[in-house]
């Protein structure tokens, strides 16, 4: 058995063990770059690291046992406070999870509050009960300069092409009505390609436009009780005409009984338009294009299913995954017909819905796309940025 002397001598060790343990943890912590810090279960800071220093001004001693409401005073980009509504550090603790990347706005020692972006993760006792949390944060000023200046730049380019581009389509029209009217056949087939072309850049804007708006803050929704099948209707209908041009068929399933749904039709009537649209445009003639609806009951919320299926090549296997990629164009296109950003476009706007999209391969014939919206939904009203 040991002596007193030993046991003494061994805790002495131990001691020193642990000493150098937290000397080389303290180490790693202070040379992150991002803020580091942690509260216990009142949301007093415990801790504060050399990056939190420099990001928000304020030094470790002015700091430990104050609340990260009284230093940081989270707050959302119009000024509203997180602090009794959706403190990140809060949420962490109650929920007894991790949430990642949440941009807020931070006050600094300088007066002026800064955009950060902040994960937090609950801290555990032993016996699993929480007793404070770690938040960490980084300063994303530039990220949200360079995205604005982005904006500006698109927003700028795409205004500016409008006009020219408004006057080519209506001189476009006028070249058509008097070919027609000379009967010359080639001439009309000419001016018609112009406003084909014109048309084709003009919606290429509207997406530029669309996808500028997601990236440099919200699309606001007007949302309200629409019937589904009303609106599906509404979209075949007019693309009838589009479908009839290139020999295809478009046929319109609905199941009965779908009740309303909540949500913008502005915005689910161009996502549901441009999956029709695609459709269609890699659809050989004499092939079919089904729009149907159903609803599913299966789980705790009723979801209804919209489904756009072609009977055209497919999407090959490697573009599956990616097709929902801004810029992205599958290999199955022919010519330059877009600038790949229509699916995007329908997986922002369905997204911001509470749905879901999907692509898939139908066994034996083309493509399948589904668009899962559900009825029961708590939407926020807003397409938020990636």
């Amino acid at each position: 058995m040991p002596s007193e002397e030993e046991l003494m001598q061994e805790v002495a060790r131990l001691k020193e063990e642990l000493a150098r343990e937290r000397e080389k943890f303290d180490t790693v912590l202070q040379s992150i770059v991002d803020g580091v810090y942690t509260t216990d279960s009142d949301r007093e800071v415990t801790f504060w690291n050399k990056g939190a220093e420099r990001i928000t001004g304020f030094s470790s001693a002015e700091v430990m046992g104050k609340t990260c409401k009284e230093l940081l005073a989270h707050t959302d980009e119009n000024g509203v406070s997180l602090c009794e509504t959706a403190c990140p550090l809060s949420e962490t603790m109650k929920q007894g999870a991790p949430i990642y990347g949440k941009n807020v706005m931070s006050r600094t020692a300088w007066g002026k509050p800064a955009p950060i972006s902040v994960s937090c993760a609950p801290l555990l006792a032993p016996d699993g009960k929480v007793v404070g949390a770690v938040e960490v944060f980084r300063d994303i000023s530039e990220m949200k300069r360079l995205e604005k200046q982005k904006a500006d730049i698109i927003t700028m380019i795409t205004h500016d092409l409008k006009t020219p581009l408004t006057v080519i389509l209506g001189y476009g029209d006028m070249l058509v009505y008097r070919m027609e009217l000379a009967g010359d056949k080639e001439g009309v087939e000419f001016a018609s390609g112009i406003i084909t072309s014109g048309e084709r850049i003009q919606s290429m804007i509207e997406d530029f436009l669309s996808i500028s708006k997601i990236e440099s803050g919200v699309v606001p929704l007007n949302l309200q009780q629409f019937p589904v099948d009303d609106l599906v209707r509404r979209v075949v209908n007019d693309l009838l005409v589009l479908a009839g041009k290139k020999g295809v068929n478009l046929r319109l399933l609905t199941e009965p009984g779908i009740p309303p749904a909540r949500f913008d039709t502005r915005l689910m009537e161009r996502a549901l338009s441009n999956l029709a649209t695609n459709a269609i445009k890699f659809t050989p003639a004499g092939g079919v294009v089904t729009v149907s609806t159903r609803l599913l009951e299966d789980s705790a919320k009723p979801f209804v299913e919209i489904t756009v299926a072609d009977t055209g090549h497919g999407i090959p296997e490697a573009d599956l995954d990616r097709v929902f990629d801004r810029f992205y164009r599958a290999k199955t296109s022919d010519g330059f017909e877009g600038a790949g950003l229509g699916l995007a476009i329908v997986k922002a706007f369905v997204e911001a819905h509470g749905g879901s999209v999907s692509a898939a391969n139908e066994p034996g014939s083309g493509a399948m796309f589904k668009i899962l919206l559900p009825l029961d939904r708590n939407v926020s009203g807003a397409v938020a940025p990636e």
